[in-house]
């Protein structure tokens, strides 16, 4: 990024573009901008939530908010979850009041899947918190209601990603000191997918 003259935030996740056009660039609670790299222009799209926790840097989640085909992306922000062009041009909220992290859009683009978690105190240090009781929620765009597609667990989830139209694979990470030496990858079914 420094060598296109953007300057980035260290905390930021940089996501380019299936098609390489745009660099998405967003921090936790901080501002997405969006940076097209034919024109070398960046928009500013507002402010995002990526994840609940604001000590992201800690167990920072992976976060890919583009559409397969690079016309569109989905984030997270005031309780809704939207759907935009790299432009900023077009926006489009997803449901009614859908409020999620880590949206990733399905790669035929008719669905979003999305993450929510309650807070608690984390085992080993209760003056921290723990997001966990994770559960992931897919809604269909055009529809109002989501789909929970996977029952909540006191456990995390940092990754969250479509295997095709109908499959779902994310981790799930218990409350634990070192929780890499118990963390397990999930795949899940999407019921009821459009043209599925």
């Amino acid at each position: 990024m420094g060598k296109l003259g953007v300057k980035v935030p260290l905390d930021s996740l940089v996501v380019p573009s299936p098609n390489e056009q745009y660099i998405a660039i967003a921090s936790n609670g901080g501002e997405l901008a969006i940076y097209n790299v034919s024109t070398m222009k960046s928009v500013a799209l507002g402010h995002i939530q990526i994840s609940p926790d604001a000590n992201w840097d800690y167990m920072k989640p992976s976060w890919n908010p583009w559409f397969s085909d690079s016309s569109a992306l989905c984030f997270s922000t005031g309780g809704s979850i939207y759907v935009t062009s790299p432009d900023g041009a077009r926006v489009e909220e997803v449901g009614r009041k859908v409020s999620g992290y880590l949206p990733v859009p399905s790669p035929d683009g008719r669905s979003i899947a999305y993450v929510t978690f309650l807070s608690q105190p984390m085992s080993v240090r209760p003056d921290l918190t723990f997001w966990g009781e994770a559960s992931v929620w897919v809604i269909h765009r055009g529809q109002n209601e989501s789909i929970r597609v996977t029952q909540p667990t006191r456990d995390t989830t940092l990754d969250l990603r479509w295997l095709d139209p109908a499959m779902l694979i994310f981790d799930r990470m218990n409350d634990q000191a070192f929780p890499e030496t118990h963390s397990r990858i999930w795949t899940v079914r999407v019921p009821n997918t459009p043209g599925g």
